[in-house]
């Protein structure tokens, strides 16, 4: 099924679901690429200053935000339609960076299980579980702003008429 998309100068976008999940793919390597050299900057400029663990909780924040904007600025290549789509995409997003993070903690970095985890401990004061709800959140935020975007458009133009 193909839709016609008002905001985008009349483009057509492949609605169909594989992809939907091959463009939430694409975009999750490009948050992939700009978190890590998020992270490399994270240890670069800001541990130095603030220590290793308290570094690693104010990337929770700007990370988000990376994330954020990203979901923004590439949300109208995901031809999502319906906001349980963006849900899942959300929840697409998440899996896979638990997934990279385990392995390249456990495997590349060779990281213990409790180094990993410290990360997810709340109670520890680690906020990645924050960053991740975040992210499970991003396409849905992205999705909803782009319909009000769309309908603010439908609007002008039928008041224009």
């Amino acid at each position: 099924m193909e839709t016609q998309d008002p905001i985008s100068d009349g483009r057509i976008r492949s609605t169909n679901r594989s992809s939907i999940w091959l463009h939430a793919f694409e975009i999750w390597l490009l948050i992939s690429v700009a978190e890590t050299l998020h992270a490399t900057a994270r240890i670069a400029i800001v541990q130095p200053i603030v220590g290793d663990f308290r570094a690693r909780q104010i990337s929770v924040l700007t990370g988000s935000l990376i994330i954020l904007a990203i979901a923004l600025l590439f949300g109208n290549w995901i031809p999502l339609t319906e906001r349980k789509d963006a849900v899942t995409v959300g929840a697409l997003w998440v899996g896979l960076t638990i997934a990279f993070e385990v392995i390249l903690g456990r495997f590349v970095m060779v990281l213990s299980w409790a180094r990993i985890m410290e990360d997810y401990n709340i109670l520890g004061g680690g906020l990645m579980v924050f960053g991740l709800l975040f992210m499970f959140a991003a396409p849905f935020i992205a999705f909803w702003c782009r319909k009000r975007v769309e309908s603010k458009v439908i609007a002008d133009g039928h008041s224009a008429a």
